[in-house]
């Protein structure tokens, strides 16, 4: 890897009946809970500590570990959520958190050489 690298984690968030679940498409890692927010963070603490183990108990494999790709179907969802995100919010001015059952989110991690 690169130094001063940064990496981004493209995910989403929808809600399932009772509960919302949170998808990082670039991981292929899911979390569930009874909120949006709960779920999302859930989420961003499984990605924290993936790529933490990643990048310092599995260097040798981190190039693999950090580029294991969702299955076909979520990645679409994610793009078709993105894309109704970005229609709505260029033609009525919305910000991300509309009330809408489907959030689309990014986190950003700077990596130093492994």
């Amino acid at each position: 890897m690169m130094n001063n690298k940064q990496l981004t984690l493209r995910c989403y968030a929808r809600k399932e009946g009772n509960h919302w679940v949170a998808v990082c498409i670039d991981l292929s890692l899911a979390a569930q809970a009874d909120s949006s927010k709960e779920a999302i963070e859930k989420l961003e603490s499984m990605m924290v500590t993936y790529v933490h183990d990643a990048l310092n108990k599995h260097k040798n494999y981190a190039d693999q570990l950090l580029s294991r790709k969702a299955p076909l179907s979520q990645r679409l969802f994610y793009y078709r959520a993105l894309f109704t995100y970005l229609l709505r919010k260029v033609c009525c001015q919305i910000s991300n958190n509309n009330g809408s059952n489907d959030l689309v989110f990014s986190e950003h991690y700077p990596i130093q050489s492994v």
